[in-house]
């Protein structure tokens, strides 16, 4: 059994888009929040926790209208979820999978905006065969019980995430995605793993349940080079989605997201 306690606080910008992509305006988001929550270990390969999550803050606009007012934000949740991970490596990961099931209660009664309840289900596997390994994952996230309030919707944009479109460029009540990624160790540059890869992804979000059609999803994918660091992943590539949409990357840091709910990207 365990106990865990974490206190979080953090700054970020996010951005605004049309339908067409073209960026509508810019927030600074601010939030501060506690993640107190125990639990039971499950051997070595996974956990069951339940507890709490509260936060406050608030969306000031940066670029854009400049009379659009501030909005303060609080969220107070109780969850519970299960998370089975035996993957080798968290970044370029050979073999193992995960899976991971949450359920969520937002309630007015400890602070939230409004009541509502969300349940995320997501899970992936890893395939090597030589050289070449095949990573494939599916994500899966409604809401119900009430809307959930701008800072808890789901999001979905950026590398391997739709990686056409801009990083959250898509939010709604409801999100689904289905990747598969594929990479061949290349060999070793200063005696690191060296990688080329692709990425296929199919997804998108939605306000309602009954808007939830396969049909009407997004296809995107990349092509990237990566190198597995002592300080980190590095990437270089570049993004599509159908439409035309487009992005180059270049960062340092984890690319294979776990669902991410919220402004903050918890």
């Amino acid at each position: 059994y365990f106990v865990h306690l974490r206190a979080m606080a953090g700054e970020r910008a996010w951005n605004v888009f049309d339908p067409d992509g073209n960026m509508l305006r810019e927030y600074n988001v601010k939030r501060y929040g506690a993640d107190p929550s125990a639990g039971r270990e499950l051997g070595s390969w996974g956990e069951i926790r339940a507890g709490l999550f509260r936060e406050t803050g608030r969306l000031s606009i940066q670029v854009g209208d400049p009379a659009i007012p501030d909005q303060d934000f609080e969220t107070g949740e109780l969850f519970v979820q299960f998370f089975l991970d035996e993957l080798d490596n968290v970044v370029f990961p050979h073999s193992g999978g995960t899976l991971r099931i949450r359920g969520v209660a937002g309630r007015e009664a400890i602070g939230s905006d409004t009541d509502y309840q969300q349940y995320i289900i997501e899970g992936s596997r890893a395939y090597t065969i030589g050289r070449n390994t095949a990573l494939l994952s599916g994500h899966f996230a409604t809401t119900g019980g009430g809307n959930a309030p701008i800072q808890r919707m789901f999001r979905l944009g950026g590398f391997t995430r739709l990686s056409g479109l801009e990083r959250d460029e898509l939010y709604g009540q409801q999100a689904g995605l289905l990747s598969a990624t594929f990479y061949r160790r290349l060999g070793e540059v200063l005696m690191q793993p060296f990688y080329a890869g692709a990425s296929f992804e199919y997804g998108n979000v939605f306000e309602k349940r009954d808007d939830i059609v396969f049909d009407s999803g997004i296809a995107s994918g990349s092509l990237f080079l990566g190198l597995d660091t002592i300080i980190g992943p590095l990437y270089v590539g570049y993004g599509w989605s159908e439409g035309g949409r487009g992005n180059y990357y270049l960062f340092l840091g984890q690319s294979f997201d776990h669902w991410r709910v919220g402004v903050g990207g918890r």
